[in-house]
């Protein structure tokens, strides 16, 4: 997991090569894009962790053992590479995504956590929980530091309890919240001018800033799932659609000054681009005390299909599966580990 996170770090380093004059209008026209092209793609992490070989565990009462689980879960999400380059040439067009991005072909977004699940009481349902959290100001490689967070429930409901012939068969409805976000400190050297009056010469400055991304999706998801255990495995196969609500932002971040170097307030930043504007007719994004981060809201649905198998060894499973996302043309894949009765 830490190899995921540090290759997705790398990929974020690549931006640090500004040119000394950011064009933030044309940055957040691209970011835009780039938010709506990755915003699909994010509920495929968000749900990782709910899905069990198993589509339906049994129940945990009455039932002598009675059927739970509980384990740990690791995988990625790829995003699409053509986004990561579009929005890159925009900070500089001589520059280059990393190999250990463009060898993938896609940019990873890992996901990882632990998840639980117990039978229902009476009826023929099961009940699963999953969450995860990096340590506070959790830096896999020099200068990084990250923020990860995961959590979500869902409840499945077997049509088919399964039988020596028979397959299990379920419908289910799950809830995820994945929020992530990296920032990359002193790794931006010198002056970096966003904003120039070609009337005044007055200048709004970036010094030394430090590179920000990060992005939220909140995610409803209703599957279908159907298993058969096969000796000491469980293939299983199904489908599933999301409707997710993500933020997605990023930016460059610092104390911003003048051109003589004189640290600015809000209001003398919002004079100069008021002078600016009224100079030249053009609208300017917004720019506080702190620098410029663009924040873009997306909400979608996204249908996916999704199999895999376990290696069941007594009490437990060894789970991988797999899933394509329609919405955002991307595949994922997923690793678990868990005991189960």
């Amino acid at each position: 997991m830490k190899k995921l996170i540090s290759v997705l770090a790398v990929f974020l380093l690549s931006f640090t090569a500004f040119s000394q004059t950011v064009d933030i209008s044309e940055l957040e026209n691209q970011f835009e894009e780039f938010s709506g092209d990755i915003a699909p793609a994010l509920p495929s992490a968000a749900v990782m962790g709910t899905t069990w070989s198993d589509a339906y565990i049994g129940k945990v009462f009455p039932s002598m053992p009675p059927h739970l689980g509980a384990g740990a879960f690791v995988g990625a999400a790829l995003f699409p590479l053509d986004a990561f380059e579009s929005l890159l040439s925009v900070v500089d067009s001589s520059a280059s995504l990393p190999s250990q991005i463009t060898d993938l072909g896609a940019v990873p977004l890992p996901a990882f956590g632990a998840s639980v699940r117990i039978g229902g009481v009476f009826l023929p349902f099961d009940v699963g929980v999953k969450y995860a959290a990096l340590p506070a100001e959790y830096s896999a490689v020099s200068n990084a530091v990250l923020d990860y967070s995961l959590v979500g429930a869902d409840i499945r409901y077997a049509l088919l309890k399964g039988g020596a012939v028979k397959p299990k068969l379920s419908v289910g409805l799950g809830f995820s919240r994945l929020s992530s976000s990296i920032s990359i400190q002193n790794i931006l050297e010198g002056d970096y001018v966003i904003l120039e009056n070609p009337g005044t010469s007055e200048q709004l400055v970036l010094s030394n800033p430090d590179f920000q991304a990060g992005w939220t999706s909140t995610v409803l998801d209703a599957t279908v799932q159907v298993s058969k255990s096969l000796l000491i495995f469980t293939p299983y196969a199904g489908a599933g659609i999301s409707y997710a609500n993500s933020d997605i932002s990023g930016g460059i971040s610092t104390s911003v000054k003048d051109e003589n170097g004189t640290e600015l307030t809000q209001e003398q930043i919002d004079s100069l681009i008021e002078d600016y504007e009224s100079f030249t007719g053009e609208n300017i994004p917004a720019v506080d005390v702190d620098g410029f981060i663009s924040t873009i809201a997306q909400k979608g649905v996204s249908p996916r299909v999704f199999l895999g198998t376990s290696i069941n060894i007594f009490v437990m499973r060894l789970d991988v599966n797999a899933s394509y996302n329609f919405s955002s043309s991307n595949f994922a894949a997923e690793l678990g580990l868990r005991f189960q009765l």
